[in-house]
């Protein structure tokens, strides 16, 4: 969060209309989108859970590793997800990825915090992980930037909708 809050400030703000000193975070599209993004994070979690339950089994090894793919998916697509937070309708392709290094740097932190727990044996028995294969974490990946790939779509949407009431 503190990463976030200190993205450079937009270029363009002075082009934008105020907003009233009434509006709520919620109104227009935000709302929307955050509880969208909340869904989608929950059920991509929940996807993990039931494709590692269905991939390893029902033994007690096999639900750990479920739970571990569940637990990496949604810590790593949280953490993906803050780079749409960014902006409201500009794409973080817009943006530059690396204009915000400190929220980069916060990134690979997590990354690296993330992978800690599970790879480190002492670590991964406290908080009871399973070691995850390279496949695991390809899968992992690839679920949990599912949220930029969904919010960049609706970015789209969004600015061609702007345009359009010009």
């Amino acid at each position: 969060a503190l990463a976030l809050g200190m993205d450079p400030a937009d270029p363009n703000v002075m082009d934008y209309k105020p907003r009233s000193k009434n509006e709520s975070f919620f109104s227009k599209f935000e709302g929307f989108r955050t509880i969208l993004m909340g869904i989608i994070i929950g059920f991509l979690t929940l996807y993990a859970y039931f494709a590692g339950t269905k991939t390893y089994g029902s033994s007690t090894n096999a639900l750990t590793h479920a739970q571990t793919l569940a637990f990496v998916v949604l810590s790593f697509s949280q953490l993906f997800h803050s780079f749409n937070m960014r902006h409201s309708d500009k794409s973080i392709f817009q943006l530059g990825i690396f204009t915000n290094k400190l929220l980069v740097v916060s990134l690979l932190i997590g990354i690296f915090l993330q992978c800690t727990l599970i790879t480190v044996p002492a670590l991964a028995a406290v908080f009871k992980l399973y070691a995850l294969s390279s496949s695991d974490w390809i899968f992992v990946f690839l679920l949990s930037i599912v949220p930029i790939v969904i919010e960049e779509i609706l970015k789209i949407f969004l600015r061609s909708n702007l345009k359009a009431k010009k």
